[in-house]
């Protein structure tokens, strides 16, 4: 499962890989530390369309083309936040967006917890280079039957955990699908479902964060957040 990440660098990602840095309001190309899918926020996400690859803004949390209205739209949006790899043509939710439509989430680092003795301990997860890598997801267009409005939506495909995600994300044993570089255009064009592998565990680095994390009324968007912090009955893990 992954349901909040971080882009601090997407200026980088944007020029090297997409040179389309004009598309994207400059609002979200400042450094963002924490990104929450549950306020289903917007984020770029790479899409192709008429055989080119263009990167746009996408909400997360996907609404499939055939949700009836807009009650079962807010609903749905909510349980499409992730998709698991092993259910992907089975689900009605996500088989054509699969089929049809794929797509590039980047980010540069996530969050998820581990528990001990009963108790959940933070952490922030990225590659040991610290380079912006992309997430393999599906998209979908849903138009409001009301109004008419056109919204595109986005998932996060899951995997099985690698070594050090089992021990970290040790209750659910999942984590997002990190592409390597030279595999985002073939899941782009072709949809290899061989590539909804674990990433390898000897590029990624993790450590604990604090709790602060969790709490209302301070601002969570602040590299704060992802400050390494330390908890002297947490046991360390073999990665």
């Amino acid at each position: 499962m992954c349901f909040s990440m971080t882009l601090t660098n997407f200026i980088d990602y944007a020029e090297k890989h997409y040179n389309q840095i004009n598309l994207i309001s400059e609002a979200l190309l400042k450094p963002h530390y924490y990104i929450n899918a549950f306020t289903n926020p917007l984020h770029p996400v790479v899409i192709r369309q008429e055989n080119e690859e263009i990167l746009t803004l996408l909400q997360w949390g996907l609404i499939p083309a055939w949700t009836p209205n807009k009650t079962k739209a807010e609903e749905l949006k909510l349980m499409t936040l992730n998709a698991r790899a092993e259910t992907l043509l089975e689900k009605p939710s996500f088989k054509e967006s699969f089929k049809k439509r794929r797509c590039l989430i980047p980010a540069d680092g996530f969050f998820e917890w581990r528990e001990y003795n009963g108790k959940k301990y933070p952490y922030y997860i990225t590659l040991k280079s610290k380079r912006t890598f992309s997430f393999a997801g599906i998209w979908d267009l849903w138009t409001d039957p009301e109004t008419g409005e056109e919204i595109k939506t986005f998932s996060l495909i899951t995997t099985e955990a690698n070594k050090i995600m089992e021990q970290i994300h040790n209750t659910k044993k999942r984590m997002p699908v990190i592409l390597n570089c030279e595999n985002e255009k073939e899941w782009m064009l072709l949809g290899n479902k061989e590539l909804l592998r674990p990433y390898d565990e000897n590029d990624m680095t993790a450590y604990t964060i604090s709790k602060d994390i969790t709490k209302k009324g301070i601002d969570l968007d602040s590299p704060e957040i992802i400050r390494q912090f330390d908890y002297e009955e947490l046991p360390e893990f073999n990665p």
